[in-house]
């Protein structure tokens, strides 16, 4: 138990993960079935494609500077054939492990992504407001907990916000709520709000920073009602 009780300023993702607090995942997977959260925890996944799509997403909002943590592969590289293979796996390794490299698409998604949330006026004003990198762990009921909010917006205006990434046409409130609680999410938001209160922070609302990945990479920020 590393840190209970407290909020830990730019934690380390991978060690973040690494910890044997539960988190909102982990609940989640547990809310399904206790063994499925337990070989989850115990089971570290490899990532996706669209895991890799999210996490520089919310980077390059989070940044406002993709460049410092992604690098996009050369033009022209037949990853069909060995030798594009040797010339990629070359470029990978002079850039590991500094930067992650990714193709052109993914760059521009991310980046087209990232100006259009912050030419959105009300997640701008979250945006400007936040603080980022924060890690808060507390122990309930015997057990220990971590969450991690994209945006801590706690001292700014006493809210929390995630953000979330979402396909052609899904930003919109109605098909947010509909996933909202198909997927659980609301454990994940439940999570954070009362560890933050926890710790003595006056949290009075949550809110969803979504936007589209694809364009024209609509924004639309959601609230939470009491409800």
């Amino acid at each position: 138990m590393r840190h209970i009780h407290r909020i830990v300023e730019n934690l380390d993702i991978h060690e973040y993960h690494a910890g044997t607090e539960m988190s909102a995942s982990n609940l989640m997977k547990a809310a399904v079935s206790c063994a499925l959260a337990d070989h989850d925890k115990k089971t570290p996944k490899d990532s996706t494609p669209a895991m890799l799509n999210g996490t520089m997403i919310h980077t390059a909002i989070e940044t406002r500077d993709p460049g410092a943590y992604y690098v996009v592969e050369p033009e022209g590289i037949n990853k069909r054939t060995k030798a594009g293979k040797e010339e990629l796996a070359e470029f990978v390794e002079w850039w590991s492990p500094d930067k992650i490299v990714v193709s052109a698409s993914q760059w521009e998604m991310a980046e087209r992504c990232m100006d259009a949330a912050w030419a959105h006026p009300e997640a701008k004003l979250f945006l400007d407001g936040a603080k980022f990198e924060r890690s808060g762990f507390c122990e309930l009921l015997g057990v220990t907990l971590k969450a991690r909010p994209d945006l801590d917006c706690a001292d700014f205006s006493g809210d929390l916000v995630d953000i979330k990434s979402r396909q052609l046409g899904k930003a919109g409130a109605e098909a947010w709520l509909k996933d909202f609680f198909n997927y659980k999410t609301y454990i994940q938001a439940g999570l954070q709000i009362k560890i933050w209160r926890e710790l003595g922070y006056e949290v009075r609302g949550y809110y969803y920073l979504l936007v589209e990945t694809e364009a024209p990479y609509q924004v639309n920020v959601v609230g939470l009602d009491e409800e």
